[in-house]
């Protein structure tokens, strides 16, 4: 079994309870202890918006109805970033005796009764619709609406985010309620609301309810070390949930325990691609008899599941709001818990690495900010804005079976994702068996053909089943705009796919499929071409300082590891067709779709990484999924400052430009 890395204990958290009770807001809610947090909402939303983040069972639902009800700030729209959510939540107010009407186009009927209800609950994608058009919804927030409630904020990318701040610009002159479990630096959320506002926002902040417990980071992160953990938990009796990264990993390891560890009757699985008969049946034996449950995803068991004892993460989630939910399914009783980490991905290793980063990362959840600003070209009112949408649906692919196109393998497929993930050769899990990409998108019926990889070749099986794997190479350009920065499109452009060996074999590369494959964005970047560029040296020590600077642009200003994309082009060390390697060498550092690149905070975050570069092995900063060097010489620390100080000073000069356009 794997060694203990370190423990740590958390005393955990309860809400702070006041003298008054909810049924003094509103005789609809029950006569409860009020909790702090709670009182305090409602008397700061009386002169200002508010910021309310509080954790798990923290009651910020009752909250918000409080202070709608007794400051009369009726109609009230609540906002949700899903259908789901806000169906589930309107239930949750009509038990409470609230007329509640929900607008969206999955609830026909929503026009002829929004002006009489108390409560609308809509998500960010319908009020984007209705602005950009002047249709009747925009007309009754412009119109009628006193309050909106922006509930889970924290659930919005970069983009989504600004566009969200757009929208709160547009009604500066309707009350505002945010409400999150988890959000790094909130004031600076509420600066920015300010300043689209014109209007003052505080943060009230509350604690969730959430009983002590004990992390344990694992030494090792393999796959074995984790089934011998679960064997043990299920050998002890322990009641234990086990998250992993997927479905394939899920129904990978009950069949091994199952087979090998003779563990049939006491693990189960739970994941929404098991039929519903299938989930309820997991359910029943997971609270009764069975003391080992497999799933991979937070609301697929959001449900009544019993007392948990311990918690396992394979791999920590990126989000912190997820990292909680996963949480808040042990010790619902009150009870203490454990929970035990394996470092199964670069991201896991490198916040694991220290117990200061955990806790500042994931306990008091620095990590998990709402990159809104002001100053965004896509923070502009919806009428201002070129965006089409709120989410960035456009045209998309699906992935179907080669001889079979009505059978669906993967759905909604974002354009931009094809030459990464879905080109010819490239290898996907599908309910536990490994498939191969046969053929490009087919553009009329917007499918990508694919097939079983026994029926693609055996012999590619044989070699992924021994640790080799399907990688992508692509180039991405600049096209548009400046030389060196700028705000334009850049082209991703898929030309082999190749079947990599694992990283201790020397073995060369295999290639499955070429021909090419291009997709177009707007994107901002920057570009440093360099002739040193063809030195293998340089390319691994141009990498390492990229992926620092990642590291840091997610700790320090809480971004995400895909915020910001890189790309090393450099014709020594990559196989490239001829015409791409006449091209000169070059890095290129960019976001797409462009919101914030400009506006992060740049001085504290290439600190960071210099301090990264200083005191990290440069293994521990290779970023999840993103190829690194192979047989190149070790990155040299000195060379890598020298290209975050290139980088850095282009960013400067771009986050300059785009600050004039801004004032022009």
């Amino acid at each position: 079994m794997s060694g203990e890395l370190w423990t740590l204990e958390w005393e955990g958290e309860h809400p702070e309870e006041s003298d008054a009770r909810l049924s003094d807001f509103s005789s609809r809610l029950p006569p409860e202890p009020a909790y702090t947090h709670q009182v305090e909402t409602v008397e700061r939303l009386r002169d200002a918006n508010v910021l309310l983040t509080a954790g798990m069972g923290a009651g910020k639902t009752e909250a918000a109805l409080a202070a709608v009800e007794h400051l009369e700030l009726k109609p009230a729209v609540f906002v949700y970033p899903t259908k789901a959510l806000a169906r589930d939540q309107a239930e949750r107010m009509m038990d409470y005796g609230f007329d509640v009407v929900i607008a969206d186009g999955d609830h026909p009927g929503w026009r002829s009764r929004i002006d009489d209800a108390e409560l609308v609950l809509t998500n960010p994608q319908m009020i984007w619709i209705h602005a950009r058009n002047n249709l009747p919804f925009w007309r009754f927030l412009r119109e009628r609406a006193a309050c909106l409630v922006w509930d889970e904020v924290h659930f919005y990318d970069p983009r989504q985010a600004n566009l969200l701040l757009g929208i709160v610009r547009a009604l500066s002159d309707r009350r505002h309620l945010f409400m999150s479990g988890t959000v790094g630096r909130p004031r600076r959320f509420c600066r920015e609301v300010e300043r689209a506002t014109g209007e003052r926002c505080v943060h009230v902040r509350g604690r969730g309810r959430m009983a002590p417990r004990t992390f344990r980071a694992r030494e090792s992160g393999s796959f074995r070390d984790l089934l011998r953990e679960i064997a043990e938990c299920a050998e002890e009796g322990v009641k234990t949930l086990v998250f992993l990264r997927s479905r394939a990993q899920v129904e990978h390891a009950y069949q091994i325990l199952r087979r090998r560890f003779g563990l049939e009757d006491r693990i189960t699985i739970h994941h929404g691609a098991l039929p519903r008969e299938e989930r309820w049946r997991a359910e029943r034996e997971f609270k009764t008899r069975v003391p080992v449950m497999l799933t991979v995803k937070t609301l697929e068991v959001g449900i009544d599941i019993g007392s948990v004892s311990r918690i396992i993460h394979y791999g920590l989630p990126e989000k912190v709001s997820d990292f909680w939910q996963r949480e808040g399914r042990a010790g619902r009783r009150g009870q203490p818990a454990e929970s035990i980490i394996f470092p199964a991905d670069p991201w896991t290793r490198f916040v694991l690495s220290s117990r200061s980063r955990f806790r500042r990362a994931y306990l008091e959840g620095q990590v998990e900010r709402i990159l809104a600003d002001h100053r965004s070209p896509v923070s502009a009112p919806p009428a201002e804005n070129p965006a089409q949408s709120f989410y960035g649906e456009r045209e998309t692919y699906r992935v179907v079976r080669e001889d079979d196109p009505r059978r669906v393998l993967r759905d909604q497929l974002d354009p931009e994702d094809v030459p990464r993930s879905w080109a010819p050769g490239c290898a996907f899990r599908y309910r536990g068996d490994i498939w191969i990409v046969t053929g490009p998108p087919d553009e009329e019926s917007r499918s990508i053909p694919a097939l079983p990889v026994d029926e693609y070749d055996p012999s590619v099986r044989q070699l992924i089943e021994e640790g080799w794997w399907p990688y992508p190479r692509i180039e991405i350009t600049a096209e548009e705009g400046p030389e060196d920065c700028g705000l334009g499109h850049i082209r991703l452009r898929w030309t082999a796919t190749a079947l990599v060996p694992p990283p201790d074999q020397r073995e060369r590369p295999i290639i499955l499929e070429t021909g090419e494959l291009s997709v177009r964005v707007r994107a901002f970047y920057v570009r440093l071409t360099d002739p040193g560029l063809g030195s293998s040296k340089r390319v691994s020590s141009a990498e390492l300082a990229l992926h620092a600077l990642t590291y840091a642009l997610k700790m320090v200003a809480g971004a995400p590891l895909t915020l910001v994309g890189h790309y090393v082009h450099a014709p020594v060390y990559a196989e490239l067709p001829e015409e791409d390697a006449e091209r000169p060498p070059y890095l290129l550092l960019y976001e797409s779709p462009p919101a914030v690149m400009p506006l992060l905070e740049w001085d504290d975050v290439v600190r960071e990484a210099r301090r990264l570069l200083e005191r990290e092995e440069p293994s521990n900063l290779r970023l999840p999924h993103c190829s690194w060097p192979s047989g190149a010489p070790e990155p040299s620390t000195r060379l890598a400052e020298h290209y975050l100080a290139v980088v850095y000073d282009l960013i400067k000069k771009l986050r300059e430009r785009v600050r004039r356009e801004g004032e022009a």
